[in-house]
């Protein structure tokens, strides 16, 4: 085989995380080590650019390994930035900045990674519980912000679960600590496609207006057309499956 035939692995979460993450670590670990070649090796498929974030997570823990922090932690705040609930990057993080003295900043991506490894769906409660023992979670931070009445225009327009709930109040989480508008947006979008899944359109349809409407009031997300090609599809979508009357028209593909 030569260099770069290998196709991308892809990692979806789930119930069999742990293992298929410790099979990608198994990939790129020598006597023990993060070895630096066979990162290039699985890395060279995309040309080095990471396209999900357990890749670009490794690279963290290479970069780490090495005593090269800041590299380390560019590499897990681009895990972060392609997904943005990825748990062990948060945890990561936590670490990092514990070590930094910076607990405020720890509490917070520690309680990020505590809310996203939902029914330890990435295996790291263990580290999560052992930090915290250092990085009390902040009374601040995550869903604390969020009060119940936030939701009520929710509960009116869909019969949604306590878990439904939770799980929006959790990428609610996620949103409140992404910096890029168009990555907000995308969490949105995220909750409204999480809605259909559910088989709750008319709060899905809720959700994706709401899309709509920050990508309007955001200059840089108007001009994203895959993004708001999307959005709009997935607007008509949801309403197709409400049986709404006034179902959006589909927009015509954008030209650059």
């Amino acid at each position: 085989m030569r260099l770069g035939d290998r196709a991308a692995t892809k990692i979806t979460v789930g119930k069999g995380f742990p293992e298929a993450y410790q099979l990608r670590r198994s990939e790129v670990i020598s006597a023990g080590k993060y070895d630096f070649g066979r990162l290039v090796d699985r890395s060279l498929p995309t040309l080095g650019v990471a396209t999900e974030p357990v890749l670009a997570h490794l690279w963290g823990n290479y970069y780490w390994q090495e005593q090269e922090y800041d590299a380390a932690v560019r590499a897990w705040k681009e895990a972060i930035r392609l997904n943005p609930g990825f748990a062990p990057s948060h945890l990561n993080l936590a670490y990092a900045l514990a070590e930094r003295k910076d607990m405020s900043g720890a509490g917070r991506e520690l309680e990020i990674a505590y809310h996203m490894n939902h029914h330890d769906a990435f295996g790291i409660a263990a580290h999560i519980e052992e930090l915290a023992a250092r990085v009390p979670l902040s009374a601040q931070a995550g869903l604390n912000r969020f009060r119940a009445a936030d939701f009520d225009e929710l509960s009116a327009a869909a019969d949604l679960s306590p878990e439904q709930l939770n799980v929006l109040r959790t990428l609610e989480t996620v949103r409140s600590y992404v910096v890029d508008e168009r990555q907000r947006i995308r969490v949105v979008n995220n909750m409204g496609a999480y809605l259909l899944h559910e088989s709750q359109p008319a709060a899905a349809y809720e959700h994706f207006r709401r899309a709509l409407r920050e990508i309007a009031a955001a200059p840089d997300a108007r001009s994203d057309q895959p993004l708001l090609r999307t959005v709009l599809e997935n607007l008509g979508l949801a309403a197709d499956r409400a049986k709404m009357a006034n179902r959006p028209r589909r927009m015509a593909p954008g030209h650059d």
